[in-house]
């Protein structure tokens, strides 16, 4: 399968928007990403634009999102990813897909959830469950809150016109 990426850089678009508010005995820490080619490594150009917004409520253990697009065309799958600016890094989150290529362009609401720790992948995933498991998920939410709120979390967004050879073009970016 080909892929292309749709990416939010948060070390360059701004992730972390503080926005604290009580929720029953807990908090909801907020997150806005823009999503934009200009942050793809390598730089593509695309009319795509997203935006996906987190909520964590550390009550619940839960990351609720939203992601919306304008703009692209043939999205299989989105994901969170960790890594600094300037590179690529591993998947950590699926938000998206698997959906199968060639669909076309797509404008508005591509998706929205939750996920937990037990959704995690790659290096967040979770540690076999043991008496301990409490505490190992509380410092995977952490790890992953930490992440975000440095800037070295992004959104891709993999793009797959289903066509044999690739071309490198809007709707399909088969190395990112």
């Amino acid at each position: 399968m080909r892929k292309g990426r749709l990416w939010a850089l948060f070390l360059v678009v701004p992730f972390v928007i503080p926005g604290t508010s009580i929720a029953g005995s807990g908090s909801v820490t907020e997150f806005i990403a823009v999503l934009d080619g200009e942050n793809q490594i390598p730089r593509r150009e695309t009319p795509a634009t997203g935006k996906a917004v987190f909520k964590l409520d550390d009550t619940e253990g839960k990351m609720k999102y939203k992601l919306t697009v304008t703009d692209i065309e043939n999205v299989v799958a989105a994901h969170i990813h960790v890594g600094k600016a300037g590179e690529n890094g591993p998947m950590v989150a699926t938000l998206a897909g698997p959906f199968p290529p060639g669909k076309g362009r797509k404008d508005g609401l591509l998706s929205e959830g939750t996920f937990d720790v037990a959704d995690l992948v790659g290096p967040l995933v979770a540690l076999p469950r043991g008496s301990q498991h409490q505490e190992d998920d509380d410092l995977l939410l952490a790890e992953l809150l930490a992440v975000m709120q440095n800037g070295e979390a992004y959104v891709s967004i993999h793009t797959d016109l289903g066509w044999d050879p690739a071309q490198v073009r809007p709707g399909n970016f088969p190395d990112g």
